[in-house]
């Protein structure tokens, strides 16, 4: 019977369930990156399966757009003025 009080380590990811820490210790390579390997798979689901929009094409047509209001409402430049 193991008498001494079992040290919990939150690895809880998805499941919310703690492991003790010797148990850590066992899991290796698989155990410790479980959550990387679900988020990587259900990633490569949605994207295959589901219209996603693509965030670098997103993201230059907003830069785009910032720069074109920023040159519209620009204040002049003092050499302009004189």
């Amino acid at each position: 019977m193991h008498t001494e009080p079992v040290n919990f380590l939150d690895v809880t990811g998805i499941t919310g369930i703690s492991v003790p820490s010797y148990e850590k210790d066992r899991m290796g390579f698989f155990g410790s990156s479980f959550s990387f390997l679900v988020g990587t798979v259900c990633g490569i689901y949605i994207a295959q399966n589901y219209n996603v929009p693509n965030i670098t094409k997103l993201a230059k047509e907003w830069l785009s757009d910032a720069k074109q209001v920023e040159e519209t409402y620009r204040k002049p430049d003092k050499k302009d003025k004189e």
